[in-house]
């Protein structure tokens, strides 16, 4: 993570309105007077994400310790507890019993089990595993920044289907490999930035928007906009600025991220097993 950028508001949102535009075309096509109701919102979250920056300063070296002592003096009361008190949402659970993997949601079968016997089916379960930790990051990102959605399982099989082939790609398993050595034994702030640093990673690919647009769609149509507007200009805020105020929102919850932990230590331990082949 870079020492904070002075950011320019307009420059921000020059950039965050363009994106928007790309993600969403259909909003270009609203009427001005939503549009620009859709501007004011992003322009204050714009404002917000950079003041905090700013504020904040390089929290690069700084103990976790003191970014929360600063985090609670800079955000609403309101703010601090919403985003401290954030709890990740479980997508389905993977548990590997000896030779076995079966994978549940809300305590229901959710794919069929696997037995890990060969070189093949590790992979195939460590993909799997993947794209869940993917998608339960993105939303653990948009949680922590207040914007918060329950994805219907149809809506999850469809994001899966979507989703996975990028993620067989040996690029994104780099990318992977880096995220699990940043969070293993790390800090609040280094499991912050390793989930900063993976959202940016699935931006770039096209992988972060498809997940947020499938899991917001099924929204009323204005719920839909003000979100996707409000994740649009925070992301490129976070961005833009370093990500300094954005890594110390999800720094706030990231000890209470037990889903996303659990498939961690599952992918580990299925890289454990894959180097017997």
């Amino acid at each position: 993570m870079a020492v904070p950028s002075q950011a320019n508001v307009d420059d921000v949102m020059l950039l965050a309105k363009d994106i928007l535009d790309m993600v969403e075309p259909s909003l270009k096509e609203k009427s001005e007077a939503e549009r620009k109701e859709i501007d004011d919102i992003m322009r204050k979250c714009v404002s917000k994400e950079i003041q905090l920056t700013n504020a904040l300063g390089d929290i690069s070296e700084m103990p976790d310790e003191e970014v929360f002592g600063k985090m609670k003096t800079l955000l609403s009361d309101d703010d601090f507890k919403m985003i401290s008190g954030y709890v990740d949402q479980e997508t389905y659970t993977m548990d590997i019993k000896g030779s076995e993997a079966t994978v549940q949601r809300g305590g229901q079968k959710f794919l069929e089990s696997v037995q890990l016997t060969s070189l093949a089916s590790i992979t195939d379960s460590s993909t799997v595993q993947i794209v869940s930790l993917v998608v339960e990051c993105v939303l653990f990102v948009v949680g922590c920044i207040g914007i918060k959605v329950h994805i219907k399982e149809s809506v999850l099989r469809k994001i899966i289907t979507e989703v996975m082939p990028a993620m067989k790609q040996p690029a994104f398993q780099r990318i992977i490999n880096t995220f699990l050595r940043s969070w293993k034994n790390g800090s609040a702030l280094d499991k912050a930035k390793a989930i900063f640093n993976l959202v940016k990673e699935t931006n770039s690919l096209g992988i972060f928007w498809k997940i947020i647009k499938m899991a917001f769609k099924e929204m009323r149509w204005w719920e839909y906009a003000r979100a996707i507007a409000e994740i649009t200009a925070l992301i490129i805020a976070a961005f833009a600025t370093g990500g300094a105020a954005l890594v110390a929102k999800i720094a706030l919850s990231v000890s209470d991220a037990v889903n996303i932990t659990r498939k961690v230590i599952n992918l580990a331990q299925l890289q454990d097993m894959a180097k017997a082949f």
